[in-house]
């Protein structure tokens, strides 16, 4: 076993990160669950021979594919939002040289400086 010491920054960015792993499981989980119940009831509908709208069991076809479309855009960007989120290096960094401005300006805006 690997007794490595983690910084309390290592260890709040992992369960950052586990949140957002559950959080798209979740999504994937219910995204299954609610095409798969509104395909089975537009299987149920169609074989009794009742359209939801139209009496046409194309049409409700066309409905759930593009519920699993547009859902399936927004599954998609949680996913890439959960590949790309444990950037926290690049979050660090950015804040960091953020704080180095603002300190050069207020330096330089004592000194006479530009401002």
């Amino acid at each position: 076993m690997n007794n490595t010491e983690y910084t309390e920054h290592e260890i709040t960015a992992a369960r950052r990160q586990a949140r957002r792993i559950r959080s798209l499981y979740a999504h994937v989980a219910s995204y299954i669950g609610v095409i798969s119940l509104l395909s089975a009831l537009n299987m149920a509908r169609s074989f009794a021979g009742a359209g939801w709208w139209h009496g046409d069991p194309q049409a409700n076809w066309t409905s759930v594919a593009w519920v699993a479309f547009g859902w399936g855009i927004g599954l998609a960007a949680h996913m890439l939002t959960v590949a790309t989120s444990n950037r926290d290096d690049w979050v660090d960094n950015k804040a960091d040289e953020l704080l180095r401005r603002q300190h050069f300006a207020a330096e330089h805006t004592k000194l006479g400086g530009f401002r």
